[in-house]
C-alpha cells in the first residue's frame, strides 16, 4: 500500500452569473493512468441544486450532495478516475442559474485507491466532532461551513491542519487535509472549530494505492 501523492490544486470563489454549465475554470493535471484521480468540491448557496460536473469533457462521479439548510449553502463532492492531463476545462451544471459565490476545490491524486468512507454532518455547536473509520494509509479531507468564521480544523483531534483554503460564499467555507504521510487502520475524530455558533463537519476517505476498492466505501450522515 502506497499512500496516495498529492498532485496540483485548483482553489477558486467565482460568481457563475447565470451561466449554466459555468465553464469558465481549468485544472492543471498533473496525474495520470488507472491509479490517477481528480476530486472535487463544491459549496454554493442552496438557491439551486447540482447538475452534472464533468472535467475534460467526461462526467464526473458524485461522492456526495448535502443540503445545509441552517447555512442557506449546499455541499457536494465529485471524482474522476484516470483524468486527462494537463489544462482542462471544469464544467459545473446546475439545476437553474446560480448568481451567488461558489467555492471550487479540485485536486489531483495519484497512488490513489478511490474513495473510502464518507462523514456527513451538518451544522452543531462549535467544536463539532465527529469520527470515521479509515483503511491504513488514507488521507481524509475536511470540509466545514459556517455563518462564522472558521478557526481550526483538526485531522485528527489534537492535529491542527492548515486550511488548503478559506472562501466566502456569503458563508465563510474551509478544508483542510490530512498529513501526507497518511493514517494507520482505526476510527478516529474528527474537529471543526468556529469563532461561536454552529460549524458543519464533512470527511472524505482518500484510499492509498493498493486499498480495497472504492466500491466497499461507507456514507455515514449524522
Amino acid at each position: 500500500i502506497m499512500v496516495a501523492s498529492i498532485g496540483n490544486k485548483k482553489y477558486v470563489v467565482q460568481n457563475p452569473a447565470g451561466a449554466n454549465p459555468y465553464t469558465a475554470q481549468t485544472h492543471n493535471n498533473n496525474k495520470t493512468g488507472t491509479d490517477a484521480y481528480v476530486i472535487m468540491w463544491i459549496t454554493m448557496a442552496n438557491t439551486v441544486n447540482y447538475g452534472t460536473m464533468k472535467y475534460g469533457g467526461v462526467d464526473m462521479t458524485q461522492i456526495y450532495n448535502q443540503n445545509r439548510s441552517g447555512t442557506s449553502q449546499r455541499m457536494g463532492a465529485w471524482y474522476l478516475n484516470n483524468p486527462s492531463s494537463g489544462n482542462n476545462t471544469i464544467s459545473i451544471g446546475f439545476s437553474g442559474g446560480q448568481f451567488n459565490p461558489i467555492s471550487i476545490a479540485m485536486v489531483s491524486f495519484g497512488n490513489c485507491g478511490g474513495i473510502g468512507n464518507i462523514g456527513l454532518a451538518g451544522l452543531s455547536p462549535t467544536p463539532n466532532n465527529k469520527t470515521l473509520t479509515v483503511s491504513g494509509g488514507s488521507l481524509v479531507w475536511v470540509s466545514a461551513c459556517s455563518i462564522n468564521t472558521i478557526t481550526d480544523i483538526e485531522i485528527p483531534v489534537g492535529n491542527s491542519r492548515p486550511a488548503e483554503y478559506t472562501h466566502n460564499t456569503n458563508r465563510q467555507v474551509e478544508s483542510s487535509i490530512s498529513d501526507s504521510a497518511g493514517l494507520t487502520a482505526g476510527n478516529y475524530t474528527f474537529r471543526t472549530e468556529s469563532t461561536f455558533g454552529s460549524v458543519s463537519n464533512d470527511r472524505t476517505e482518500i484510499l492509498a494505492g493498493g486499498a480495497p476498492p472504492a466500491g466497499r466505501r461507507r456514507v455515514i450522515i449524522t
